[in-house]
């Protein structure tokens, strides 16, 4: 028997690699991840991406790292890093909003 959704009036289920968006703001970035977010490549050097900054997409905006690896975040489109949405060294999950982008 097959379920279908649409007749049902249900949703289909969230895929974690999918962004987050509203028509009305801006580009939200989901972790690809479970670790813990850097802004900073290094310990005690500068932060590889600021709020207000214009990102390309691919550029590097921050690092996740996991058991000793080192797991880059780098921007899915082309705008301006509004704000992130996690604080440095702080544990994100597969999934979690990172930053916005406009």
């Amino acid at each position: 028997m097959r379920l279908d959704l649409a007749a049902s009036g249900a949703q289909a289920p969230h895929r974690a690699d999918e962004a987050h968006e509203d028509e009305s703001g801006p580009h939200v970035m989901l972790s690809q991840w479970v670790g813990v977010f850097h802004r900073a490549a290094e310990s005690g050097s500068p932060s590889i991406a600021e709020e207000g900054q214009v990102v390309e997409e691919g550029e590097l905006v921050g690092v996740i790292a996991a058991m000793q690896l080192q797991h880059e975040v780098r921007s899915d489109r082309a705008g301006v890093l509004q704000r992130f949405l996690v604080q440095d060294r702080t544990a994100v999950e597969y999934g979690q909003p990172l930053l916005e982008i406009s």
